[in-house]
């Protein structure tokens, strides 16, 4: 099925897209928070994205969006974000206060791209991870590839990476609003890195997730060449667990954060009877 990430850039994108056609004088073009709750089960094909506006604001405005699917005839709610349409651009000349507050991320420890290791996922996976697949990962040195990538200094609960568009991806002006809201949810998350979670028969679910975006990309430029990313699990308890994830840009600074609830779940519960598994 597709990955939570995908799914909510869908509903940010078509919410971004009806501000444009249907409410140009506000010039609102950018999703600055979205919370998305995943309800049922999705599948690739054909969908409908449904937009209730709740409130037409001149710096921000707040829209509902749902998406549904008819995978057997019958039509299903699948997901539905809460989202807030506002300018990035305009906010960055609006004269806004700024806090002198430190970055979540140290700047000692956002590693040397350079220095760095390029992680690969194995071709059996490329089948499950088709995003994904198009994305460049750089992890900090030392990080080897053993059914995991643990973090070399802070262990399996972390994830450091520098991200980028790979030259297969076809794309040409870096990573955009729409797809720093798909990459909060758009890589292995660092559960598979615990011995008590096993590739092949568990795999992750999320239930909901937030996505807060701090700044656009630079003054000219479409999107971000390339982003630092920190995942982080929270406790896991019951099969049940939180993760928060930082993009911070070249200067280092904060991008977007994220926040989503993720379900470990058995390798069954991934495909349905007489059917394929779905891919994520």
């Amino acid at each position: 099925m597709p990955l939570g990430g995908y799914l909510n850039s869908v509903l940010t994108n078509a919410v971004g897209t009806h501000f444009t056609l249907h409410h140009p004088a506000l010039s609102q073009p950018d999703p600055i928070t979205s919370h998305c709750t995943f309800i049922a089960r999705a599948s690739f094909g054909l969908g409908i994205v449904r937009i209730e506006v709740s409130k037409l604001g001149r710096q921000y405005s707040n829209a509902i969006a749902r998406l549904f699917q008819s995978p057997k005839g019958t039509e299903i709610l699948v997901a539905e974000a809460m989202i807030t349409q506002g300018n990035l651009a305009r906010e960055r000349t609006s004269g806004g206060i700024s806090l002198p507050i430190d970055n979540p991320i140290p700047s000692t420890e956002i590693f040397n791209l350079e220095k760095g290791a390029e992680m690969i996922d194995p071709p059996h996976l490329a089948r499950y991870l088709a995003a994904a697949m198009k994305i460049r990962r750089i992890f900090p040195p030392g990080t080897t590839y053993d059914g995991d990538w643990s973090h070399p200094v802070y262990g399996p609960m972390v994830r450091d990476e520098w991200i980028s568009w790979h030259e297969r991806s076809g794309e040409k002006n870096g990573f955009d609003i729409q797809a720093i809201v798909m990459l909060i949810d758009n890589f292995k998350p660092p559960a598979y890195n615990f011995e008590e979670i096993v590739e092949g028969k568990n795999w992750m679910a999320t239930l909901n997730m937030t996505v807060d975006i701090k700044k656009g990309p630079p003054a000219g430029k479409k999107g971000w060449d390339r982003l630092f990313l920190r995942a982080v699990i929270g406790r896991c308890y019951f099969g049940r667990y939180s993760m928060d994830v930082t993009l911070l840009d070249e200067e280092g600074d904060v991008v977007a954060v994220g926040r989503s609830a993720e379900l470990v779940l058995g390798e069954e519960r991934r495909s349905e009877k007489g059917r394929e598994k779905s891919r994520i």
